[in-house]
């Protein structure tokens, strides 16, 4: 276990108050980014994150999530066991926005869940400057009974497009179930 220290802060002070509100206003955007990257709908309610543990490493710009994280905004939850939040680090002295977020990785058991729109992975990547999310290692995206899954999924925020990617051991496999006609 990490001794409390200099990963509080980057030799200003850097105090309880500083330390939550970064860490409210990068939770915020977290879900905010998945549940426009996967389904184009902004949230709008508050964040709850649970997890085990959260540590703000001021040093390294980012804060960890550890243990069971549970994050739910709106109808948006995700699940993994680890969750880090990279920042620019200018934001500590300015405003807060969407632009404050660099990356955001969830890791182990991922699951993003949006009423009947699931998906799944080892990893999910959002990178905030490609506008995109990146999901790995067995990445499927089921809607009701129809799902698409590969190595890889690809999906690019401004285009409200996806790309699925198969690898040598992953082919990638799609179940369409075609409306009936009435």
């Amino acid at each position: 276990m990490r001794e409390p220290g200099p990963y509080f802060h980057t030799g200003k002070s850097c105090g309880v108050k500083s330390i939550l509100f970064i860490t409210a206003v990068l939770c915020g955007w977290l879900l905010s980014a998945f549940a426009q990257g996967a389904w184009a709908q902004q949230p709008t309610g508050p964040v709850t994150i649970t997890s085990d543990r959260l540590e703000l490493d001021h040093q390294a710009q980012k804060v960890i999530f550890s243990g069971k994280v549970h994050a739910v905004q709106d109808d948006v939850i995700i699940d993994c066991r680890e969750m880090e939040v990279i920042y620019d680090p200018s934001a500590v002295e300015g405003e807060f926005g969407p632009e404050s977020i660099r990356e955001i990785l969830a890791k182990g058991g991922v699951v993003i869940s949006q009423g009947a729109r699931r998906v799944t992975g080892d990893k999910a990547r959002y990178l905030n400057g490609e506008r995109k999310i990146v999901v790995t290692g067995d990445a499927v995206f089921k809607e009701g009974p129809q799902n698409v899954q590969g190595a890889r999924i690809i999906f690019f925020l401004d285009t409200k497009r996806f790309v699925v990617e198969g690898s040598d051991t992953r082919p990638v496999k799609a179940v369409l179930f075609p409306e009936r006609s009435r």
